[in-house]
């Protein structure tokens, strides 16, 4: 866990790493805009990001990711 030094942006690393990629995803939160931001790499080595300004967005799109995931 990260913070700028004024103390407006905090990021944030998953402990372990995607088994695919090898790589950890982060979200960054910016106090200031109030946003935030998911970044990970997709299976093509490639770095996607999605960005929420509320929490139920970001509640909306991990359950419609964990759904498609259910269909497969």
């Amino acid at each position: 866990m990260e913070e700028c030094e004024q103390g407006t942006v905090l990021w944030l690393r998953k402990e372990t790493s995607d088994a695919a990629t090898q790589t950890h995803q982060r979200i960054c939160i910016d106090s200031d805009s109030k946003l935030l931001t998911v970044y990970w790499m997709n299976a093509l080595g490639n770095i996607d990001s999605k960005t929420f300004r509320s929490a139920s967005s970001l509640q909306q799109w991990f359950a419609l990711d964990h759904c498609a995931r259910d269909r497969r």
